[in-house]
């Protein structure tokens, strides 16, 4: 049986699969994640946009408001016949309409599927298992059974709410071939190496380059883990994903975790 080691990621869709899988575990990991909707230029040079998982539990607190509550029922799964590196995921989930006295009125159950890879790939090219893979394609599959019973003008809300909030992330650069480094070998993103994505990382700019650095200085004053735990907030894994107006609010989060270890000390001290 042929296996693909790494699965390819180039259609616009597939990345916004990907990339929720990242925000799948950034919520595992109790990871604030503030990403809405994806957005892309499709193939005919239209814009277009797609909800994240995180896009989809926003548009069903606001049919809750209106009286309208999506349930997640049973989830199936079962090894893919073609291969067995990949689960075949299916979710239920409900529509209730709550009447003027309160009670819940069933209106209707659909399914969400799912396909997803077992394996993740790391940093060094290792392939290896998928501590989250369950998680991944069970909470995706719901995302896509509850996703069918949006409606269009709750969709619409939520994506233009999201552009006001700054909770859009462009995944055009994301669809590019690998930048060379020039000694055979190309340029990935962290979030490429260690999930087995197969998404380039984005050329940055200079004052992108000069934010990395500063947060590289950052790890090395306060520690690695509280400068990756600021990013998660942000819903990113690299400081290159956060958005220019965002890295202002970054650095004030840090100088002001900075101060609260410096008063820790002289407490200490005195």
């Amino acid at each position: 049986m042929e296996k693909s080691l790494v699965p390819q990621a180039r259609d616009p869709y597939q990345i916004m699969d990907r990339m929720d899988d990242s925000l799948i575990e950034a919520e595992l990991e109790n990871r604030i994640v503030k990403t809405w909707v994806y957005s892309f230029t499709g193939s005919d040079g239209k814009f277009q946009s797609g909800l994240s998982k995180v896009g989809v539990d926003a548009c069903c607190t606001e049919m809750a408001k209106t009286g309208h509550i999506i349930r997640e029922g049973e989830v199936k799964f079962q090894i893919d016949p073609t291969n067995d590196e990949y689960i075949l995921f299916q979710g239920i989930a409900t529509r209730y309409a709550i009447s003027k006295e309160g009670k819940e009125i069933m209106m209707e159950a659909v399914n969400g599927t799912k396909r997803q890879w077992t394996m993740m790939k790391k940093r060094d090219g290792k392939v290896v298992n998928d501590p989250f893979w369950y998680e991944k394609g069970a909470m995706k599959a719901l995302r896509n059974a509850r996703a069918r019973m949006i409606p269009e003008e709750i969709r619409t809300k939520i994506i233009t709410l999201a552009k006001q909030k700054g909770r859009i992330k462009d995944i055009n650069s994301n669809d590019k071939p690998p930048k060379s480094t020039g000694r055979g070998q190309t340029s990935t993103s962290v979030r490429d190496n260690e999930k087995g994505e197969g998404m380039p990382a984005p050329k940055m700019d200079k004052l992108t380059k000069a934010f990395v650095v500063a947060i590289e200085e950052w790890k090395k004053d306060i520690g690695e883990t509280n400068v990756m735990e600021c990013l998660g907030t942000y819903g990113v894994t690299t400081p290159e994903e956060i958005l220019v107006e965002d890295r202002g609010k970054v650095f004030a989060e840090l100088a002001k975790f900075k101060k609260r270890m410096d008063n820790q000390e002289d407490t200490a001290k005195d």
